[in-house]
């Protein structure tokens, strides 16, 4: 919830690249070692990237599930528009793939040769994790106490149901195929609501307020 609206200004702001460098200053003491005595980086250029892939991956992800299938040229478009965003965090244009299908070939590769399992990825799929304090300032501690039970069951549906099959594989996830029913039945009534939701309520303040000065 705290990366959303910076992330949003590298594409919206008025000055992006300025935006960019303040969310890649952010990372800077995320580092260690990992648990087979790996040391690692939130900064190293194919780790930054990759947390950009996934951001870019879930668009499409979304738009697919929740509103219109996109074409190739769409998804192309999409791509190319999100390596002029990417390159406003001022990182390595090295890891990026040149074009959509080569972004297609990378991302399977993710999933099935560098991807792992780790103690932390479980922890954070685990449902008792999340007994914690409200994440944000705006969620009062009583109304967060009665939204927790359905944003993290929710949150959990959702991630379980929507991750590619291989990543579900690799977490040791499962995925019914009542569970499926279910989303179908929920991107419906989302896909419905949307329909009757005014503009402004349609985008995230930060994006809404650059619309609209645009």
């Amino acid at each position: 919830m705290r990366s959303v609206s910076p992330i949003l200004g590298v594409v919206y702001d008025r000055e992006p690249e300025a935006t960019g460098r303040r969310v890649r200053e952010y990372h800077r003491s995320i580092k260690g070692t990992d648990a087979r005595g790996r040391s690692y980086h939130a900064l190293a250029p194919e780790t930054y990237f990759w947390a950009h892939a996934t951001f870019f991956e879930g668009q499409l992800a979304t738009q697919e599930l929740f509103g219109d299938v996109l074409g190739p040229a769409q998804k192309e478009q999409l791509y190319r528009e999100s390596i002029t965003w990417y390159a406003r965090y001022g990182m390595s244009m090295a890891p990026v793939p040149r074009d959509y299908a080569a972004f297609g070939a990378y991302f399977a590769r993710m999933l099935d040769e560098v991807l792992e399992a780790t103690a932390f990825a479980r922890r954070a799929l685990d449902r008792a994790t999340y007994e914690v304090p409200s994440p944000h300032p705006m969620l009062r501690e009583p109304l967060w106490r009665a939204l927790r039970p359905l944003l993290i069951d929710g949150t959990s549906f959702l991630v379980r149901t929507t991750l590619p099959a291989r990543a579900r594989e690799t977490l040791g996830l499962t995925c019914s195929a009542a569970d499926l029913r279910r989303l179908r039945r929920f991107a419906r009534a989302v896909r419905m609501g949307w329909t009757v939701l005014p503009r402004r309520a349609r985008h995230l303040p930060r994006a809404y307020r650059a619309l609209q000065a645009a």
